[in-house]
């Protein structure tokens, strides 16, 4: 797995001021904790960020990680944002309730592992090759010279574990 530049992306941040951040329905670990690890990045930076949910539904599971209890239900959200972040999502279609927020952003960034069509965000980053869509976040607020936090950590690391079946399913790579 080649590292990928983020530069475009972190760029498309600048001067902006709130942002609205959402993974696919039905929320695993992954999701979850790309949602959660970037909002605590992007606040840390006084970015007005709010983590979405695609549907009501949120798996309790995960409520130990640092910011779940400001997950918000993207129907519930009827603000504009300047930047709508999608994470683990290959495909508009699966961001359910938040496509509403998706139309109503100014720009649209998207951080993904999945094959699909990343041509639905402004600037797009989609690597199959990864095994969670936690390492390319990791690698994303690394590379925007954000604190890596051991909140951050956990999030990334949940979305990692989860991902790879505990180090276990065949996309388990070195980079993992």
């Amino acid at each position: 797995m080649t590292k990928i530049d983020f530069t475009e992306g972190i760029d498309l941040l600048k001067g902006e001021h709130s942002i609205a951040i959402c993974g696919h329905l039905n929320p695993d670990g992954d999701c979850l904790g790309c949602v959660l690890a970037l909002t605590l990045a992007l606040r840390s930076c006084c970015f007005e960020v709010t983590p979405l949910l695609a549907t009501r539904e949120c798996p309790g599971l995960y409520d130990f990680l640092e910011g779940y209890g400001w997950l918000t239900p993207a129907c519930d959200y009827h603000e504009s944002p300047d930047v709508f972040i999608m994470v683990d999502v290959p495909s508009l279609q699966r961001i359910g309730d938040a496509e509403h927020v998706y139309k109503r952003a100014k720009k649209t960034l998207l951080i993904d592992h999945h094959q699909g069509k990343g041509a639905f965000a402004d600037v797009a980053y989609v690597d199959d090759t990864a095994a969670a869509a936690g390492i390319l976040v990791w690698d994303f607020i690394d590379q925007a010279g954000i604190t890596l936090t051991p909140e951050i950590a956990t999030c990334c690391y949940t979305a990692l574990v989860t991902d790879t079946g505990r180090f276990q399913f065949q996309n388990t790579n070195p980079a993992a």
